[in-house]
């Protein structure tokens, strides 16, 4: 064999082991939604790698050649993807500017790298061999991440606890196990060998058991409506035969898991877990995302940019995801975007349907089957949350994709080379010499300035004001909050540091009036309506106390705020344990150590004005009630928790 001939070999294997390794690995690394970090989250730009190099070397397959459904997807792939790096380019002015590059970068990408999953996926279903690997690549995958989730639900303490395993939140854990168990259902199906059947039994317990442990509702539901529709399909369409023995035993041992982790949905149905008040905040989340959707309905505010965007059009407090795949890719790429995905997934399907009954045809072979509920379920979870965003959720969607293709179009193997060349040497570039900058990295290195230029973000805003403030400039930082707060308009913790500002700059008209807009947000929807209401927030506590305190309040008024600010620390002083380890966690600090310390002197200073609240209600008080010392009592065993909890363990 010549060095050529070895050479072609290697390349034509190399390229589907990269495939099969991402697909396997991306349900690992499902707890960073994709794009929001720029070179700081390797596993993820590794995986973004792995799949445009799959597509390099493997070739992609010309689908024009196919039925018409394959046709369409392919003009709609050139849509999707056509219309992203148009949005990139548009928004950073054909990257001459850094601003926002960092995030839309990864966010192009991420997109490239499911057209990447789509194609190679395609090509490959063709082969059996590659069809059986495929399959037994998403059940290994789908069954690591149920183990993560079970073991979380093992250990956890507090009933009803949600487990993610892996995962970002419970309910992407349940996208992903709702998708793969159709694979897992026909894996069943087809299986002769006696091991591949009872590791599929396995699997299908496994997921039952971790898909309910999520207490995801929706997801429940969907995944179990996906397994009987992908009973329904090999049946009914592909005449496969059923083995009624395994299938029963594969299913009670699915229900069986499911009822080991019951008490989860149980009490969430009864209203004693967590983060059952989702439904209002998805709503005005996506009232807030239309809106940003028609402030730049063709190019949308750039790949990756929800996050860095949406706080400015927000209803309520600001969230990183839109909770609906196809707003937010409107909301980042546009319309023509948005157009696009839908033409796949619809094209896709009608193929579905447009394949003969009963089809003896190569490609049509067990494994098939399970490809429409794949989809429905994947693209139905698109519409309560932002599953695109999570490499795991998004690529076992587009592989069904493109598998589906393969089986509608029966196409091809084209031309050899996936036209990322450009991309990737742009970003291995990117790679070598630090462009575009990376604004955590500037900002960490003591230049807020510089990272607020390439990232003009509330957050950075915030950051430069605290870093303003901080050498004196008062100005200067009260002209950062306000620009802190014009893009996070219901941020409490951005609207405080404005008001403490003007007050260090001895505008104390102004700050009253600030003082008074951060009450109005926790008494009014943002307050009221939150993604994860039972973490309490405090900063109104300060701004009540302000109010109290100013010469022209009332003393009606004045013992109304001094109550509000008691009620609002009792009820932190009332968290639950689950939410003290969350607070916690979501403390910013390069050590636990520092995060510890930021919590602590953070409490402090709520503790300081809640008993300066209580002596002076005390103090206008005439019925001689002693409010301070309960709480400093409650203080005192609120430390006991945490020490218990967070202290004890550093």
């Amino acid at each position: 064999m010549s060095t050529s001939e070895t050479q072609s070999n290697l390349t034509a294997k190399l390229g589907p082991v990269l495939f099969l390794l991402a697909i396997l690995l991306a349900p690992m690394i499902g707890g960073s939604p994709a794009g929001e970090q720029f070179k700081s989250d390797a596993s993820l730009h590794a995986l973004r790698f792995m799949l445009l190099i799959a597509a390099t070397l493997t070739g992609v397959p010309s689908l024009m050649q196919g039925a018409w459904p394959a046709r369409a997807a392919w003009l709609g792939l050139v849509l999707y993807a056509g219309s992203a790096v148009a949005s990139l380019l548009i928004h950073s002015k054909a990257l001459t500017s850094q601003v926002f590059l960092s995030t839309m970068l990864p966010g192009t990408l991420d997109i490239l790298t499911h057209i990447a999953a789509c194609l190679v996926a395609a090509g490959l279903w063709l082969v059996p061999e590659q069809r059986q690997r495929i399959v037994d690549v998403i059940q290994l995958g789908a069954s690591l991440a149920a183990g993560s989730i079970l073991l979380e639900a093992i250990s956890a303490q507090e009933a009803g606890h949600r487990s993610v395993g892996t995962f970002f939140s419970p309910n992407f854990a349940a996208g992903f196990i709702g998708a793969a168990l159709p694979f897992v259902v026909v894996q069943l199906l087809g299986a002769t060998a006696a091991s591949r059947r009872w590791t599929s039994i396995l699997s299908l317990g496994m997921l039952g058991a971790a898909l309910v442990a999520t207490g995801s509702r929706g997801g429940i539901a969907l995944g179990i409506g996906g397994v009987i529709l992908t009973l329904l399909v090999a049946f009914i369409r592909d005449g496969i035969r059923v083995p009624i023995k395994w299938i029963g035993i594969g299913l009670g041992l699915f229900l069986i898991g499911a009822a080991v982790q019951s008490k989860t949905i149980l009490a969430r149905t009864a209203g004693g877990t967590t983060q059952d008040h989702s439904g209002q905040f998805r709503s005005e989340t996506w009232n807030g995302t239309i809106q940003m959707i028609q402030a730049s309905p063709i190019t949308g505010h750039g790949p990756g940019n929800f996050a860095n965007v949406y706080g400015k059009y927000a209803t309520v407090e600001w969230t990183g995801q839109a909770h609906n795949s196809y707003l937010q890719l409107a909301s980042e790429c546009g319309f023509p975007a948005l157009m696009g995905l839908l033409i796949i997934l619809l094209a896709t399907l009608a193929g579905h349907i447009r394949l003969p009954r009963k089809s003896t045809d190569a490609p049509l072979d067990v494994f098939s089957s399970a490809l429409p509920a794949v989809i429905i379920v994947a693209a139905a979870r698109g519409l309560l949350d932002s599953e695109s965003a999570i490499p795991g959720n998004a690529l076992i969607l587009w592989v069904a994709i493109g598998c589906s293709l393969a089986t509608a179009g029966r196409s091809r193997f084209g031309t050899p080379g996936f036209a990322v060349a450009s991309v990737l040497g742009l970003v291995m570039a990117s790679g070598a010499t630090g462009w575009p900058q990376n604004p955590s990295t500037v900002a960490a290195s003591g230049h807020p300035e510089i990272a607020v230029n390439l990232e003009p973000t509330a957050r950075r805003w915030y950051v430069l004001g605290k870093a303003l403030e901080s050498k004196g400039d008062l100005a200067g930082s009260v002209n950062a909050y306000k620009n802190a707060a014009e893009r996070d308009r219901n941020n409490q913790q951005v609207i405080r540091g404005l008001a403490e500002a003007q007050e260090a700059a001895g505008d104390t008209a102004g700050a009253l009036v600030t003082w008074q807009k951060l009450i109005d947000i926790e008494e009014g929807l943002p307050g009221k309506v939150k993604a994860i209401p039972e973490l309490t927030e405090t900063h109104a506590v300060f701004a009540y106390a302000k109010i109290a305190a100013a010469p022209t309040t009332t003393k009606d008024v004045k013992t109304a705020c001094l109550l509000k600010a008691l009620s609002l620390t009792e009820r932190y002083l009332d968290t639950s344990d689950v939410y003290i380890t969350m607070e916690f966690g979501q403390t910013p600090g390069a050590t636990l150590n520092q995060k510890l310390m930021k919590v602590r002197e953070r409490r402090a200073l709520l503790k300081d004005v809640a008993l300066k609240c209580a002596s002076d209600l005390m103090a206008i008080d005439t019925s001689g009630t002693d409010y301070k010392k309960p709480f400093e009592d409650d203080f005192a065993a609120y430390e006991v928790r945490f020490d218990r909890l967070i202290g004890g363990k550093l």
